[in-house]
């Protein structure tokens, strides 16, 4: 029992020997069968680290691990410059210098993408490059597209002159990776999760109770989960060396948009017109006045114009006899937003407001009131428009009162 309990503790230490690989790649790591060391072929196992060691720099004569050989998917090239495993003894060797994860990125100009992405499908057929992402884009307006290949690290450079004549090349930018010390790493904690495991199952044959093989159990359990993460790693590594990752974005030529100014489009400043009108003088017990006349207005906008009209008594003659009532006013309207917003060709309905000055005969008065109208034709330079005033006068002698005008206006677009 003292001598299990021994060999588990010595496990953490001969677990950190066995890291300092990379210091002393040539430095062979022992297993030991039935609990103890065999120290007699020390010697032995030293120089037939020294003779693998040699052998490695020459890429001709080095062969591939049976462990990493188990790795390494069927018809990819293992990467040179790994350990070898021989029974008991493993040779670490030092990495591969060009163990290398090569990345590309271009962006091409072409005219149609739908076409240069057909055509990059059979360049990745012809180089035997396998198509992990396609993603074309052609509408209205916007045409984009973008395709991953990868493909084996030697035909990279012909494959990326393939691409180049698919179009004008916007930019390019190849990179290169080494992972050959991040594979050696992989594999020499491979190496050593390994030898940890085999001992932990010669210490479990010697077991005497449910204790102790619960806790060799668990820790068994542990290192088989971070070799088969570690055997992850190296496949991944083996297939960035052999394969590189080129991605193409297809884009259109950019289209220059014209610097002239656009044609300008005249718009009306002013809107003169005629109004023919009438005007009842409401003054209660005093009685009520009909008057006739005509008049012409400004209009600059909806909200604002400029009105004056000239009114005869009804029945005592025409304007050029003279005039009984002249009406000098401001005002402005606005459509209703439920009412079609002024929007439609016919009849757009308006509210607005009529400030002023009027004369009736020699006395002069004040006005203030509302108006209610519909534009009953518009177009675009002409309309025809209907309105009810109703306002009333003050600032006269005679006292205030009340009128009524009821009128009709055309005007044109200036």
């Amino acid at each position: 029992m003292r001598r299990l309990l021994a060999i588990l503790l010595c496990l953490p230490a001969c677990g950190a020997r066995g890291g300092k690989g990379p210091a002393s790649p040539g430095v062979s790591v022992e297993s030991e069968a039935g609990g103890g060391a065999n120290r007699s072929g020390a010697a032995a196992d030293s120089t037939m680290a020294s003779g693998a060691s040699s052998e490695a720099l020459a890429p001709s004569s080095a062969a591939s691990p049976p462990a990493v050989a188990a790795l390494a998917p069927r018809g990819a090239p293992l990467a040179a410059g790994v350990g070898q495993v021989s029974g008991t003894v493993t040779v670490a060797k030092a990495p591969r210098a060009d163990m290398l994860d090569i990345e590309a990125n271009l962006t091409i100009e072409v005219e149609r993408v739908a076409a240069a992405a057909a055509n990059l499908r059979a360049i990745a057929r012809r180089f035997d490059a396998i198509v992990v992402e396609d993603v074309v884009n052609e509408q209205a307006g916007v045409a984009m597209g973008k395709i991953t290949l990868r493909v084996g690290s030697a035909q990279g450079e012909a494959l990326l002159a393939a691409v180049d004549a698919l179009g004008l090349v916007r930019s390019r930018q190849v990179s290169a990776r080494d992972i050959g010390k991040e594979y050696f790493d992989a594999e020499l904690r491979l190496e050593n999760l390994q030898a940890a495991m085999h001992r932990y199952e010669e210490v479990l044959k010697q077991a005497k109770n449910v204790d102790e093989i619960l806790r060799v159990e668990s820790e068994l359990g542990r290192l088989r989960g971070e070799i088969e993460q570690t055997r992850g790693n190296l496949r991944w590594l083996v297939d960035r060396a052999a394969r590189a990752t080129v991605h193409v974005n297809l884009v259109t030529p950019h289209r220059e948009i014209a610097t002239s100014a656009p044609e300008r489009i005249p718009e009306a400043q002013l809107y003169p017109g005629v109004r023919f009108t009438q005007l009842t003088d409401l003054r209660g017990s005093k009685g009520n006045t009909s008057y006739l006349g005509a008049g012409i207005a400004a209009r600059f906008s909806r909200q604002f114009s400029i009105q004056v009209d000239g009114l005869r008594e009804s029945g005592k003659g025409s304007l050029p006899d003279g005039l009984d009532v002249l009406l000098l006013s401001i005002g402005g309207e606005t459509y209703s937003e439920l009412l079609g917003a002024g929007k439609r060709a016919y009849l757009n309905p308006h509210l607005g407001w009529t400030l002023g000055y009027v004369r009736f005969g020699d006395k002069n008065e004040a006005l203030l009131g509302v108006s209610v109208g519909i534009e009953l034709w518009k177009k675009k330079a002409f309309v025809i428009d209907a309105q009810y005033r109703a306002f009333g006068m003050f600032l006269s002698s005679d006292g205030p009162h009340l009128g009524s005008q009821p009128l009709v206006g055309a005007s044109v677009a200036f």
